[in-house]
């Protein structure tokens, strides 16, 4: 049997109220981009995490999957949807910029 998993999309729920919704499964950060916004799926947090329990949010990501599976040979094939989620915390502290 062969499978192939693509993501379909990926909901993450940000520890702080915000939810971002992703077509597909985004794109992958390089240090080359520095500090410039996702270009197809970014997010922003508008304060810190110091106030959390641990100083830190809470992020749980789920993944969408469609994997497509066919036994070799010519038999049955399919098509089935699946989820994955994990969690990870994030260390957001203020930022501020002075002028002179």
């Amino acid at each position: 049997m062969t499978a192939t998993a693509n993501a379909v999309s990926v909901s993450w729920e940000m520890g702080d109220g915000g939810v971002v919704e992703c077509d597909g499964p985004g794109t992958p950060y390089t240090p080359d981009a520095g500090l410039k916004a996702s270009p197809d799926c970014g997010y922003v947090y508008a304060r810190s995490s110091r106030s959390q329990p641990g100083g830190v949010w809470t992020v749980l990501g789920t993944t969408t999957w469609e994997v497509a599976w066919q036994t070799v040979g010519g038999g049955p094939s399919g098509v089935v949807e699946t989820t994955a989620s994990t969690e990870t915390t994030v260390r957001i502290d203020e930022l501020q910029v002075v002028t002179q």
